[in-house]
C-alpha cells in the first residue's frame, strides 16, 4: 500500500525514495522486514538458487522519470559468482516472477522471448523489453550487489547513485 501511495506523491525528475519494508502491529515495535517476508508482501518470487544468494541486507525504492515512477531493489549477495551463474536459469520465468513490481503500471507481454545484453558504466546488464513506453525488466550484478529495475532510466540512475 505505501508503494502506491508513493505514485501520487510528487517527487522530483531522477529523484531516489528509499521504502522501508516494515510489520509494525498496533502497539509494538517496528520491525523492519526480513528479504523473504518483504517479497512475499510485494508478491514477487525470486528464483530459489538467486534466493538463497541474497542477505537480508536490500533496499527497495522508488525512482521518478517524466514517465512516472518505478520500482528497484538492491540487495546485496552473498555469492555474486553463484548468482551470475544462475540467473540465466531464471530469465525465462522472470517477467511473471516479478509482475507486482509494476505497481504503476501495466506491463502487459514482454516484445521479445528473452533477454538482452546492455552496459552502462561499465557494468554489464540484462534486460527485456515490454510494450509500454520505458517499462522494462533490468538487471545487473555489481560488486556484491543484486540490483533489479523496472526501467532502463532506474537502472542507470541506480547505477550513477552506486558509484
Amino acid at each position: 500500500d505505501l508503494l502506491r501511495t508513493e505514485s501520487t506523491l510528487n517527487q522530483a525528475p531522477q529523484g531516489v525514495k528509499r521504502i522501508v519494508a516494515t510489520n509494525s502491529p498496533i502497539n509494538e515495535k517496528e520491525n523492519i522486514l526480513l528479504l523473504n517476508e518483504a517479497l512475499k508482501e510485494l508478491r514477487i518470487v525470486i528464483y530459489p538458487y538467486i534466493l538463497a544468494e541474497l542477505s537480508d541486507n536490500y533496499n527497495i525504492i522508488v525512482y521518478s522519470q517524466v514517465t512516472g515512477k518505478n520500482i528497484g531493489l538492491i540487495i546485496k549477495t552473498n555469492n555474486p559468482a553463484k548468482i551470475k551463474e544462475q540467473i540465466k536459469y531464471w530469465e525465462p520465468t522472470m517477467a511473471e516472477d516479478l509482475k507486482n513490481l509494476f505497481l504503476f503500471k501495466k506491463p502487459g507481454d514482454p516484445t521479445t522471448k528473452s533477454f538482452k545484453d546492455n552496459k552502462y558504466n561499465n557494468i554489464d546488464i540484462r534486460y527485456i523489453n515490454f510494450p509500454g513506453p520505458d517499462i522494462t525488466i533490468d538487471y545487473a550484478v555489481a560488486g556484491d550487489l543484486f540490483i533489479l529495475s523496472t526501467s532502463r532510466g532506474s537502472m542507470y540512475g541506480i547505477i550513477d547513485r552506486l558509484k
